[in-house]
């Protein structure tokens, strides 16, 4: 009798986004934070955002019980002030113009959610052997032509006015894990902690005033 380690089988592969130029959404944008990635043997920085493109005309059922469901996808910018750096490119596109010094540090990233856009989508094999569908490009709507209204829940995610914990609990293990390794996420926990501490140190104080 042989004991022998099985051949598992393939789970059914997720479908790629279809290549070619798209309309789309901004359905949500998400502020990691400070990472690091390795470039040419060397370790680089950036301040992460990710910025998910809903595709409306590309409806999938994904889920029986929610029915056609549009496909998404989505891409990982450098919060980068820089005319050249992929964010300002695209952002720019979407305005027809090159964003100039001033209107870079002026910018306001969230401010984009749910805009009309145009994306082109490449088909790309990575370093591991795996074909994914990569944002190429992003553009504004052409005239005349009208991008169905959004279909998910705008999301904007942030360490300033839209910082949820609930709502973090909600992303992929891997993104929360990802944004959990930030600089300024565990700044965040520290100055909230510290918060809490003082409310409690208050309330005690002025418990212990009581005159009952």
């Amino acid at each position: 009798m042989a004991i022998k380690l099985k051949k598992q089988e393939s789970s059914a592969k997720r479908e790629l986004v279809p290549s070619g130029t798209h309309a789309a959404r901004i359905v949500r944008i998400i502020e990691i934070g400070r990472t690091s990635y390795m470039y040419l043997g060397e370790e680089k920085h950036k301040h992460a955002v990710e910025i998910t493109f809903e595709l409306p005309t590309e409806l999938r059922v994904f889920n029986e019980e929610k029915g056609e469901q549009p496909m998404v996808v989505s891409l990982e910018y450098n919060l980068s002030r820089y005319e050249k750096a992929k964010l300002m490119i695209h952002l720019g596109a979407l305005e027809n113009k090159v964003f100039s010094e001033d209107e870079m540090l002026d910018l306001d990233v969230a401010s984009y959610i749910g805009r009309a856009c145009m994306v082109t989508i490449v088909h790309k094999v990575s370093a591991k052997g795996n074909t994914y569908a990569n944002v190429q490009g992003v553009s504004s709507v052409p005239k005349g032509l009208e991008v169905p209204p959004m279909i998910n829940q705008p999301l904007v995610w942030d360490y300033d006015t839209n910082f949820a914990l609930d709502v973090l609990n909600s992303f992929p293990v891997w993104l929360q894990d990802k944004i959990k390794e930030t600089p300024e996420f565990k700044e965040k926990q520290f100055n909230d902690e510290n918060d809490d501490c003082m409310q409690d140190d208050y309330t005690e104080g002025m418990t212990d005033n009581l005159p009952f």
